[in-house]
């Protein structure tokens, strides 16, 4: 449980790479921390997104801090799952270290999603063409073939 933001004069929520004041609610047994004591932590994921320069939005499934010493080193040695970049940017590199992957959005990395991502949508309104133009074919060779029947194949036409 948070008691208090370190470094902000009257916030509230803490964000990825604050550090806050922290009291532990409960514990596995035979851990070297124990119940009801005062640390100082880091908090490297949130619920609450992340929002980076360049527009792209880091959401986590949970809440997650790491324990942390006076230097701001961490007390544990693993750290599970994927971390922000940001916390490499904040001086936090053991951490960074520890972890088992890191969030980095390369500007490289960034340009082939785009790039991937216009293929995709171009490659869709082709198959949408490709598509539109047989059933048109479709329904002219149908009023070829039977020229009495315009009007229902025109109405059946449009409705696709």
């Amino acid at each position: 449980m948070c008691i208090r933001v370190i470094g902000a004069s009257n916030r509230r929520y803490a964000h990825i790479g604050d550090v806050i004041v922290a009291v532990i609610k409960e514990t596995v047994p035979n851990a070297p921390l124990e119940r009801s004591e005062v640390i100082k932590v880091v908090i490297i994921c949130t619920c609450k997104e992340l929002r980076r320069d360049n527009s792209m939005i880091i959401r986590y499934d949970d809440n997650a801090a790491v324990v942390i010493d006076q230097e701001g080193n961490p007390k544990g040695t693993r750290i599970f799952g994927a971390i922000a970049h940001e916390l490499r940017q904040l001086n936090f590199t053991k951490i960074v270290s520890l972890a088992l992957e890191e969030l980095i959005m390369n500007p490289l990395i960034s340009a082939a999603f785009v790039i991937t991502a216009g293929l995709a949508v171009g490659l869709a309104f082709i198959g949408l063409g490709v598509g539109q133009g047989t059933a048109t074919g479709q329904a002219i060779e149908g009023i070829a073939r039977q020229p009495e029947a315009e009007g229902k194949i025109r109405v059946l036409y449009c409705l696709v």
